[in-house]
């Protein structure tokens, strides 16, 4: 008697194998995964925002922050690329590009702890310490129980 047992195993795209690469924090495998699936798809939004990631992962911040602003020109309202691009921007310490998308993304849902928190802080890097205030003191009503 011979007994045939089938499995039905997929092999992973280069798109999957470089967002397992980044979950894993190897940054340098991710990087070269979807720089390489860019190079076969130049217009891969998922490996754009990928690449971006890793880049802002790992320190290269203009080259993050080029990414980003090339997304948003394809995809203008997303509201994480726009988060994620001001996160560059403030670790590059370019406190009024942070300031001006975060201030239009806390517009947009002004109940973002996260938002708030970044915009609050770049208020202080900023010297606008009553605008970093006024957020402070809605952040803290906010959290009440």
């Amino acid at each position: 008697m011979s007994v045939f047992i089938s499995f039905n195993v997929k092999a992973l795209t280069i798109l999957e194998q470089a967002d397992i690469a980044y979950q894993q924090g190897d940054l340098k495998k991710s990087t070269k995964y979807y720089e390489y699936e860019l190079s076969k798809n130049k217009n891969s939004i998922p490996a754009k925002i990928g690449l971006a990631k890793a880049y802002a992962a790992s320190n290269k911040l203009n080259k993050s922050a080029t990414l980003y602003n090339e997304l948003l020109v394809e995809l203008p309202n997303d509201y994480d690329i726009q988060l994620n691009l001001s996160f560059v921007y403030m670790h590059q310490k370019k406190w009024l590009l942070a300031r001006n998308i975060l201030t239009q993304l806390y517009a947009l849902d002004n109940n973002n702890i996260q938002v708030m928190n970044w915009l609050m802080s770049i208020y202080v890097q900023m010297g606008e310490l009553e605008l970093a205030e006024e957020l402070h003191q809605l952040i803290k009503k906010q959290n009440k129980p």
